[in-house]
């Protein structure tokens, strides 16, 4: 068990994919948003942007509030991602294998004593 995070796995690395797409859009946000409405600008007749037509760019107090929610987005997958596991759960986590294990290879005894045998070990080594 090389983990010790209490997301772990294909999660993770789904986790951090979102991340990592979350913040390159965060990361162009406020460039794009500019031309938009310069585009718009451009786009639009002499007399200015006319809101109801489907050209008008957000606002930029609208735009505020959704870059907003994307941070908050990223914090929460953040901090998500760096929880780390109590040495009780660690501890549970790795009775549960050896109980899945050991009924796997039925009543093995040697199998058994060999997962608990190495069960000791790393709790072992987390205690140093």
């Amino acid at each position: 068990m090389s983990s010790n995070f209490k997301i772990s796995g294909q999660e993770r690395r789904d986790l951090k994919k979102l991340l990592n797409e979350y913040k390159a859009y965060e990361k162009g946000f406020w460039h794009y948003h500019q031309l938009d409405k310069d585009m718009c600008a451009f786009i639009t007749p002499i007399g200015g942007m006319q809101k109801d037509t489907k050209a008008y760019p957000m606002s930029d107090e609208e735009a505020q509030k959704r870059y907003d929610a994307l941070l908050t987005k990223i914090n929460k997958i953040d901090n998500k991602l760096e929880e780390k596991m109590s040495k009780d759960e660690a501890l549970d986590k790795l009775l549960a294998l050896e109980k899945k294990l050991t009924m796997m290879f039925d009543s093995d005894v040697r199998v058994a004593l060999a997962l608990l045998d190495e069960i000791r070990k790393l709790n072992q080594n987390k205690d140093e």
